[in-house]
């Protein structure tokens, strides 16, 4: 799967290299062509005829409950009604979401690690973890910091979860990350990114789905290693707003501008 990883981050950086000084710009408009994409697809992957004729049967249904709103027992054969017609409606948009929804995921992903985390500034502390295979010595694990960076505390071994921790300080700006040592093996877990848009993974794991899926900014860790997983809680660029970072919100109304705005174009029934 690491190949897969490879072509996303390419196609990515591609998308977002002429955008290195306006970073919020590149943002706006690979969500607007993830938008443009996904409404294609849904075209695709639907039966666009059917989907229609649901859609007015629902609309029907809408109408008909705000004109019998003086009868209980109308009002509730009519939410049946409504209710049966929703269900029909969505069982014509499931293929269209199966196929929509890793696509979202894995644009999600890749925008996450160029937007979400920023590095570290001089003076700020975070946690770093190294996460061993099962019959492993977490005794042999040993972290050595980059230039730049120092160890706080630690470490501290938790042998039920098969992790160790230390604290790590910043005595520079931007510092390049560390390595976790076992002998003769060393395991280096960047915190940095390359460039203004460079990728930042919160993590590095071993090759996978899970590399594909959460933690491609990265290249894998070798298989059958000692270290399993190899992971740095870096700052946030920017404040969470309603649960969500500001980021994601964009990336949401910018695809849905964009699908919007060629829908007529396509001629897409949503």
């Amino acid at each position: 799967m690491t190949w897969l990883a490879s072509l996303l981050n390419g196609l990515f950086d591609l998308l977002l290299r002429p955008f290195g000084g306006a970073p919020w710009a590149g943002l706006a408009v690979v969500s607007a062509l993830a938008g443009v994409a996904m409404l294609w697809l849904f075209k695709l992957t639907t039966d666009q005829d059917r989907l229609a004729r649901r859609r007015r049967e629902l609309t029907g249904h809408l109408y008909e409950l705000s004109l019998y709103q003086d009868s209980l027992a109308v009002m509730a054969r009519l939410q049946a009604r409504l209710l049966a017609a929703n269900l029909r409606y969505l069982l014509v948009s499931l293929p269209a979401l199966l196929v929509l929804l890793p696509l979202a995921l894995l644009t999600i992903v890749q925008l996450d690690a160029r937007y979400q985390r920023r590095a570290l500034r001089a003076g700020e502390e975070i946690l770093v973890t190294a996460r061993y295979a099962e019959g492993a010595s977490p005794d042999r694990l040993a972290l050595e910091p980059a230039a730049g960076l120092a160890v706080a505390a630690g470490p501290v071994r938790d042998r039920a979860e098969r992790t160790v921790w230390w604290r790590v300080r910043a005595e520079r700006d931007a510092p390049a990350g560390f390595a976790v040592v076992d002998g003769a093996e060393r395991f280096e877990k960047h915190l940095a990114p390359d460039g203004a848009l460079g990728r930042l993974a919160a993590a590095r794991v071993a090759a996978g789905w899970r590399h594909v899926l959460l933690h491609p900014a990265e290249s894998p860790l070798p298989g059958g290693a000692v270290v399993t997983e190899l992971k740095a809680e870096l700052p946030a660029r920017g404040a969470e707003r309603f649960g969500m970072p500001g980021w994601l919100w964009s990336f949401c109304l910018f695809s849905i501008a964009g699908g919007l705005a060629v829908k007529g174009l396509f001629k897409v029934e949503i």
